[in-house]
């Protein structure tokens, strides 16, 4: 507004020249009238010029539109592979070449993973080049997009279809579009160091109770996602199938042999039901939020019980429904692995859960009359390995009885005040997180 104050004295003196009579009233009105317009125009030019730039200033716009679409992608790449996958589309699309690829050179041994131009290349890297330069090598491209203290990543790519060769919207473009794939793999290059790390802590059991919450935290999202996904898809596909069987059945006239068939594939696709809902069920169980702990291990026993055709004793008299949902979640899942356990290692026929809850602490007590074995062998070999962690976790203490021949006896312990606050993290956890 204070812009357009400047040009209308000066437009207001223009027009003066050509009509030097007017009257006091008659400039105000100008004065006003010029500065008014002045002021729609400016307000205008901005949205105005936006259109034109794109109008006038196609390859450019086009150019960044690349960058901001290739960026979206970048954000939801997690593999390397995914990364060159998306350069080549969008190179390709943009610049009209071909043969695009990332190649790798290998620092120790010297060595590139591609075998056209080879040398020429090895001569262009030893040169060092900064990050996004552009060199020709014989017929073909190169750019570098970045490495480590091992490895250095080029991208790689023959000349434009139309034998032109690149300008200078082009190159910039390449330059930008090579920082944002160096941010890539170094993103990607820091989780695979820090999953590498966990998961070293976590094989030797020194993993912090907050990095095992983590985990777990992320395989109930997995877990409920795939559930989700589960359910939707294959599961409402196989009803509709199983419902157009049905009228079939119904609406057609067919012999005996036909109809029992038939029957027979009917049968088969309620079995395939029923397996994708246990699926569903025991990835997301329904019943733990809506109805609580107590209905969902009954729900639990019952169907452990049906497939597996052992005895099941479940005593929750003493345990509290005013659990945490964490905890509620924890006690589930140990209870579903003990049960899947007994399955596949225990050979048992009878098995009794007692859950309590006592002032500070609830307590799971897992038995069993199945074959045991020798305590000194590693626990993953009975799955027992998960459940250790997840107790762990919550900083909770897992009990382990057990002989061969003489069953297994499993008493685990969550403390109501499992969770750690933020001031509460001790000094290794600290440590690991790097404060």
């Amino acid at each position: 507004m204070l812009i357009s104050l400047i040009p209308t004295p000066i437009v207001l003196a223009i027009f003066s020249l050509f009509k030097s009579n007017l009257s006091f009233s008659q400039i105000i009105e100008l004065f006003v009238l010029v500065h008014v317009t002045l002021i729609i125009v400016l307000y205008m030019k901005e949205d105005f010029g936006y259109i034109f730039r794109q109008k006038l200033f196609y390859e450019k716009h086009n150019l960044q539109a690349s960058l901001h679409q290739f960026a979206h992608h970048l954000s939801k790449s997690m593999k390397k592979d995914d990364i060159e996958t998306h350069i080549k589309n969008e190179i390709n699309s943009v610049l009209k070449v071909t043969n695009a690829k990332i190649i790798e050179y290998d620092k120790q041994t010297n060595t590139l993973l591609t075998e056209e131009n080879e040398q020429i290349f090895k001569e262009i890297i030893k040169q060092k080049m900064p990050t996004g330069e552009l060199r020709s090598a014989g017929d073909m491209y190169l750019v570098f997009i970045g490495g480590n203290s091992e490895k250095e990543y080029f991208l790689c790519f023959s000349g434009k279809k139309n034998n032109t060769k690149l300008n200078l919207n082009e190159r910039e473009w390449l330059k930008t579009i090579s920082y944002l794939i160096n941010l890539a793999i170094e993103n990607l290059q820091l989780v695979e160091g820090l999953i590498h790390n966990i998961e070293d802590l976590r094989d030797k059991n020194k993993a912090p109770s907050w990095v095992l919450r983590l985990l777990f935290n992320i395989q109930e999202q997995e877990r409920k996602k795939f559930s989700t996904d589960l359910h939707d898809s294959a599961l409402q596909t196989q009803l509709m199938w199983y419902r157009k069987l049905e009228t079939y059945l119904d609406e057609h006239a067919l012999t005996a042999v036909q109809k029992q068939e038939l029957d027979e594939i009917k049968e088969g696709f309620m079995d395939v039901i029923y397996d994708i809902r246990q699926t569903c069920f025991e990835m997301l169980p329904p019943f733990l939020k809506d109805f609580g702990l107590k209905k969902a291990l009954k729900d639990l026993v019952d169907i452990s019980q049906t497939r597996y055709l052992f005895l099941i004793d479940l005593d929750t008299a003493n345990l509290q429904e005013n659990l945490d949902d964490d905890t509620v979640l924890i006690l589930y899942r140990v209870a579903q692995e003990l049960l899947n356990n007994a399955a596949k290692h225990s050979r048992a026929n009878h098995i009794k859960i007692r859950l309590e809850t006592l002032v500070d602490v609830t307590i799971l007590s897992y038995k069993d009359n199945g074959s045991g074995f020798e305590k000194d062998i590693k626990k993953n070999n009975f799955g027992l390995s998960g459940i250790s962690e997840r107790v762990r976790s919550v900083e909770g203490q897992m009990e382990l009885k057990t002989e061969v021949g003489q069953g297994v006896e499993i008493t685990i312990k969550i403390p109501a005040c499992g969770y750690l606050t933020g001031e509460e993290v001790d000094e290794h956890d600290k440590g690991f997180i790097g404060g």
